[in-house]
C-alpha cells in the first residue's frame, strides 16, 4: 500500500460509509484521535445525514461511496453503512487495497461473510469487525483471568444484556432480527470471555415488551444456553426494554473461584439518609456505556493498519518505533489480527480485537439460535447445515442503516 500511512507512521487517510447513528459516533472518535486519523470523506445515501456529519467533522461529502473509497488519500475504510450492504463494502474496499473496519455484523448471512473474507484474504489486507465489548475494561480483565486459570475450570458463565428502551418502529431488523442485531455482540463476548467455543445452542424467545417487534415478527426478550466445548455453560440473558438503564454485566463461576464485571457508573457517589442509600444510575444506553471501548477499538485498528504496513514494506527493523501500547493492540502480544483477517479461534491468552473469523463464528451461533428458537428450544449444534443460513430471506424492514450497540 501506498499513501500517508507508510512505514513512517503518519496520520491513517480513512474512509467513513454511513453517516447514521453509529457511523456519528464513529466519525467523532476519529475526529478525536487526529494523531491517528484524516478523515477523507464521508459518503451516505442520506444526502442530507452525510452533509450534516461531514461538516460537524470538517470532511468532504462523496456522492459515491465507490468513488471515496478508490480514491487516492484513502488507505482505511469504516463501514457504518446497512447491515444488508457491509459484505459488498468491504469486498470492494478489500479489492481496492484498502484495510476495512467494519461494524457488526458483518453480514446478514454466510454467503456475505463468505465473499467479505475471500476478498480480504485475497487482498491481505486487514479486516477488524465491530465487537466493542473486547475493549470494555471489565469484560478484558475478566477475560484474562479466564483464560489465565485464575478461576479453574470455567463451569458457568452468564452474560445479561439490556437495552433501556426498544428501538423506533422504523428500526431496520434484518433477518436474524434480535439474535443477529443485539445477541450477536453477547455471543462473540462469551467466546472472548470463556476462551472457548460453543458447540450447540438452545434459544428461547419472545415479544413482550416490545409491540413492534411483534408486529415485524422478531422477539425483544431472549434466554440462550450455549454448551461449551470443554463442558462449561454460558448463558445469555436478553431484553429490549431496562427501566432502570442500560444493564451489561458478566460473571464467571469456576471450580476454585467466582469473579464479574459488573456495571461500570457514572460517579461514585452514594447519598445515604434514614430511608436508605442512594447511587448513580446506570449509563443510559451504549454510546456512554462503550464510549472508552469505542475509542480503544479504533486505536487498535490504526496499530494493525501500521503493523501491516511495517510488514509490507519489510520493515521489521523499524518496528521499534511503534509505541509498546500499539504494539499489543496491533496483535504483538496476543497475534489474532492479522492480514487476511484469518485467525485461530482459540487461543491462551484473550483474543484482541475481533476479526473476519470472529465475525464468522458469531454469526454461526446467532444461525443456530435462530434455528434453535425455530424448532422451540431444541438444542442446534453450531455449524450444522442449513440452505437459509446461506442466504437468509428478508425479515421486516431491511432498509436504512442498522445501527447499534
Amino acid at each position: 500500500m501506498t499513501g500517508a500511512l507508510g512505514v513512517g507512521g503518519g496520520r491513517l487517510g480513512v474512509a467513513l460509509l454511513g453517516a447514521g447513528r453509529i457511523g456519528t459516533l464513529h466519525g467523532g472518535n476519529l475526529a478525536r484521535l487526529a494523531d491517528r486519523f484524516r478523515i477523507a470523506g464521508v459518503a451516505d445515501p442520506d444526502a442530507n445525514a452525510a452533509r450534516a456529519l461531514a461538516d460537524r467533522l470538517g470532511a468532504e461529502v462523496w456522492p459515491s461511496w465507490e468513488e471515496l473509497v478508490a480514491s487516492p488519500g484513502v488507505e482505511a475504510v469504516l463501514v457504518c453503512s446497512a447491515t444488508a450492504v457491509h459484505a459488498d463494502q468491504v469486498a470492494f474496499a478489500a479489492a481496492a487495497g484498502r484495510h476495512v473496519f467494519c461494524e457488526k455484523p458483518l453480514a446478514e448471512d454466510l454467503t456475505g461473510v463468505e465473499t467479505a473474507l475471500a476478498a480480504v484474504e485475497t487482498a491481505g489486507v486487514v479486516l477488524q469487525v465491530g465487537f466493542n465489548r473486547r475493549f470494555d475494561p471489565g469484560f478484558a480483565a475478566l477475560a484474562r483471568a479466564i483464560t489465565a486459570g485464575e478461576l479453574g475450570r470455567l463451569v458457568q458463565l452468564r452474560i445479561t444484556s439490556r437495552d433501556p428502551e426498544p428501538p423506533p418502529p422504523s428500526y431496520p431488523r434484518g433477518p436474524g432480527g434480535l439474535f443477529t442485531d443485539m445477541t450477536i455482540h453477547d455471543l462473540d463476548l462469551v467466546r472472548f470471555l470463556s476462551g472457548d467455543e460453543a458447540v450447540s445452542v438452545s434459544a428461547f424467545a419472545r415479544s413482550l415488551v416490545d409491540p413492534a417487534a411483534a408486529e415485524a415478527g422478531d422477539v425483544d426478550v431472549a434466554v440462550l444456553v450455549a454448551n461449551l466445548s470443554a463442558g462449561g455453560f454460558a448463558v445469555i440473558e436478553n431484553c429490549r426494554r431496562s427501566t432502570y438503564g442500560y444493564d451489561q454485566r458478566a460473571e464467571a463461576h469456576g471450580s476454585e473461584r467466582t469473579a464479574w464485571a459488573g456495571n461500570p457508573l457514572p460517579n461514585q457517589l452514594v447519598v445515604a439518609d434514614a430511608t436508605g442509600a442512594r447511587g448513580a444510575p446506570l449509563y443510559h444506553f451504549f454510546p456512554e456505556r462503550y464510549a472508552e471501548a469505542y475509542v480503544a477499538e479504533l486505536v487498535a485498528f490504526a496499530a494493525a493498519c501500521r503493523r501491516a504496513a511495517h510488514d509490507s514494506a519489510g520493515a521489521d527493523s523499524t518496528r521499534d518505533e511503534l509505541p509498546p501500547v500499539e504494539l499489543e493492540a496491533a496483535g504483538e502480544r496476543s497475534p489474532l489480527v492479522s492480514a487476511g483477517g484469518r485467525t485461530p479461534l482459540a487461543s491462551p491468552r484473550p483474543p484482541g480485537p475481533a476479526t473476519g473469523e470472529d465475525a464468522r463464528a458469531a454469526l454461526l451461533l446467532a444461525l443456530a439460535a435462530q434455528r434453535s428458537l425455530e424448532s422451540g428450544g431444541t438444542p442446534v449444534l453450531v455449524g450444522g447445515p442449513s440452505e437459509e443460513d446461506r442466504g437468509a430471506a428478508p425479515r421486516g424492514q431491511r432498509e436504512g442503516e442498522g445501527e447499534t450497540s
